[in-house]
């Protein structure tokens, strides 16, 4: 039997425990709960009995939701929140990528309204064998519109969440108050140029990439390179990108030697366009402009 005296008592521990941090998951408040349930003897029992009481002091319930209005994930927060630290929450695995990675880099000073997150494939879902790249695949993808992401919404803010292949989290870190992952400057760009309509357009992407000139590391870009793999020539884009920002032959020719096999596209459905002949790449006529 519990005092009822020692009720307020026990009410101020329960807030103190869960004001230690700010977002949490339902696993984490059951882990909570586990690490705390002998402290406190009127819900050592039941835990819903537990969280009814924490959502009663102040714990607020949150949910991300899919497009068609659906619960993906339930947060829970006290006080002030960070609306990323609850985006993050979606996969366990997540981390802040594309235009809202460039945003949290202070490469761009487009503000994206949607929230672009990341997580990557099991490493047991990696294809063994590399497909052969034919000219013909590459002309077909890229003259067709780019495959539609699936989208979730957060207190009206919408979030793409995006699957990306095992690499072992190449150039993911901890942001600056450690509550989540984003990607750095230099992942952020070849993600950038990857899936440029993540990034605000490839038009803000080639303006990032001439902004921010003294902000990325060249050969970090070549080693990430090298670490994705990717079956696309992504470099002949990110040459040409590196070459309208102004950069050096002895930077260019690093890009250069990875090989100009195929004829490539620096978007998808360019209507207007250009060829540039060193870099074998298909691009807006405008960038000439």
């Amino acid at each position: 039997m519990v005092d009822l005296k020692d009720l307020g008592t026990m009410e101020n521990e329960m807030i103190a425990l869960v004001s230690s941090g700010v977002v949490y998951t339902f696993a984490d408040i059951q882990k909570l709960y586990n690490e705390n349930r002998n402290k406190f003897p009127a819900y050592n029992r039941s835990f819903k009995k537990f969280l009814r009481k924490l959502l009663e002091l102040g714990l607020a319930e949150r949910h991300i939701l899919d497009e068609e209005g659906y619960q993906k994930k339930t947060v829970f927060t006290f006080g002030d929140f960070d609306s990323y630290e609850c985006i993050s929450k979606i996969n366990k695995n997540a981390y802040f990528s594309h235009h809202t990675a460039l945003f949290m880099n202070s490469m761009t000073e487009q503000i994206p309204k949607t929230a672009y997150v990341s997580y990557e494939l099991s490493q047991t879902k990696i294809t063994v064998t590399r497909p052969e790249l034919k000219q013909e695949n590459i002309d077909k993808v890229f003259s067709a519109p780019p495959r539609e992401a699936r989208y979730y919404l957060f207190n009206r803010r919408q979030v793409i969440l995006h699957a990306s292949k095992f690499n072992g989290y190449t150039g993911v870190i901890k942001n600056s108050n450690g509550t989540f992952f984003q990607t750095d400057p230099e992942r952020s760009l070849i993600d950038s140029v990857v899936r440029p309509y993540f990034s605000g357009g490839i038009f803000n992407v080639l303006n990032v990439f001439i902004e921010n000139r003294e902000r990325y590391s060249i050969s970090k870009i070549v080693n990430y390179l090298k670490a994705l793999n990717y079956i696309y020539p992504y470099h002949q884009a990110i040459g040409f990108l590196l070459e309208k920002a102004g950069f050096p032959e002895k930077d260019l020719a690093l890009f250069e030697n990875m090989g100009i096999k195929h004829k490539f596209y620096i978007d998808y459905e360019i209507s207007d366009r250009s060829l540039s002949k060193r870099w074998n790449l298909i691009y807006p006529s405008a960038f000439d402009e």
